[in-house]
């Protein structure tokens, strides 16, 4: 690889470190990014504002579907959200290819994603270890966003950890209704046009987000997941 092709790699990092953190920063309240990041001095994590929120009970619906010529059964419960419960992070991020994750997570080459998304930022979130120390040396998530173009409103992220749940920019209460995969258990919930679905799968802790996806599509996202 000649120095000028390493360089231009190292600048395109660079520029997408600071688009996340501008986005994250600007569309927060617009749910359309998890991540917002505060001074060193805050905790990690502090509930900024309280909206509102409450459930609404939504018939279950069970699926069978075939994977592998097995038949995987789906029992989907949704739970529909009228509000969400804003909060703030004390977190940073460092930008990685998906070329450089660990061979235990190369699950996500295979994951089904809409034809029309495209992988648009692949980072790590660190958190401290101790609120006394500036440090940011506890690798909490992987992120991966997937973009359509210009269109905002169709979007995914996917977040997952080895250590706990996955950090975001909102809190949801535990929900009522809970749905499963095979026998997966997960928590899904409907905001507007905004899935959120929770779940811990092959010792990782699971959180991903979708914006403008069909029922449909959701449950072809989480079968391709948990297999």
């Amino acid at each position: 690889m000649s120095l000028k092709t390493e360089m231009d790699k190292e600048f395109d990092r660079e520029k997408n470190y600071h688009s996340i953190i501008s986005k994250i920063e600007r569309v927060s309240s617009m749910k359309k990014k998890r991540y917002i990041f505060v001074p060193t001095f805050a905790l990690a994590i502090v509930v900024v504002a309280i909206i509102g929120y409450n459930f609404i009970k939504t018939p279950s619906k069970t699926i069978i579907i075939s994977e592998d010529d097995k038949n995987i059964e789906i029992t989907l419960n949704i739970n529909e959200m009228k509000e969400l419960a804003t909060t703030s992070l004390d977190a940073d991020i460092k930008m990685i290819e998906i070329e450089e994750l660990p061979e235990k997570f190369s699950f996500m080459n295979d994951i089904n994603i809409p034809e029309d998304l495209k992988l648009d930022n692949c980072y790590n979130i660190y958190t401290r270890n101790s609120i006394e120390e500036p440090v940011y040396d506890v690798l909490h998530d992987y992120v991966f966003d997937y973009h359509t173009g210009d269109n905002i409103m169709r979007n995914i992220t996917i977040a997952f950890s080895e250590i706990d749940k996955p950090l975001r920019d909102y809190y949801i209460d535990n929900q009522e209704l809970k749905s499963k995969i095979g026998n997966v258990e997960l928590e899904i919930s409907q905001y507007k046009n905004m899935y959120i679905a929770t779940f811990s799968y092959n010792n990782l802790n699971f959180d991903i987000e979708t914006n403008g996806f069909t029922e449909d599509e959701l449950v072809e996202l989480l079968v391709s997941i948990i297999k």
